[in-house]
């Protein structure tokens, strides 16, 4: 619940100082401030910032900025592990997952390097299979001649040795 705190400045004008808590019980787990100048700036953000926070994983990034990968799964095995009956195999990817060097990464800086929006385009353009999108590598494309290769391109009758180039095409979107 938001708090709205009136206070009076040296110089005779009034500040608005919105404080939202969250609490578990009678420990409160989050706490923020901001002032604000007229009390209606103040009770919007307070109402925004308290259906912001509501979604868990917003309150997780604000508690612990810097979490990583390995931390989230581990907190994902440790809550969901005994509400959904998951079976050995994914047992066994979420903890290999937590123990290789990616576990290590910061979970929003891992996904900031990834142009997702860039490939999901490409990936449309091209109707190529997402095994093959895979295996591309920005070295290997001829900037000047707006071509690039497709290693193992999966044709309709043979398997593997089909290596193909492709021409870029202007993006479509």
């Amino acid at each position: 619940m938001a708090t709205i705190r009136t206070r009076k400045q040296s110089d005779g004008t009034v500040r608005y100082t919105a404080v939202v808590r969250i609490r578990t019980g009678n420990r409160i787990i989050h706490q923020e401030y901001k002032s604000f100048a007229h009390r209606s700036a103040a009770v919007s953000w307070a109402k925004h910032r308290e259906l912001d926070l509501e979604n868990p994983g917003k309150l997780l990034q604000k508690q612990h900025s810097a979490i990583t990968l390995a931390q989230l799964i581990r907190w994902y095995i440790e809550t969901f592990e005994t509400i959904s009956k998951w079976q050995r195999s994914k047992q066994s990817h979420l903890q290999f997952l937590e123990r290789h060097s990616i576990g290590k990464a910061n979970v929003f800086d891992a996904r900031a390097d990834i142009p997702m929006v860039d490939i999901m385009e490409f990936a449309i353009a091209s109707a190529r299979r997402q095994a093959e999108i895979c295996r591309l590598a920005r070295r290997d494309n001829d900037s000047n001649a707006k071509i690039g290769p497709v290693g193992d391109a999966k044709p309709p009758t043979t398997k593997g040795g089909n290596h193909r180039r492709f021409e870029a095409i202007a993006r479509p979107f």
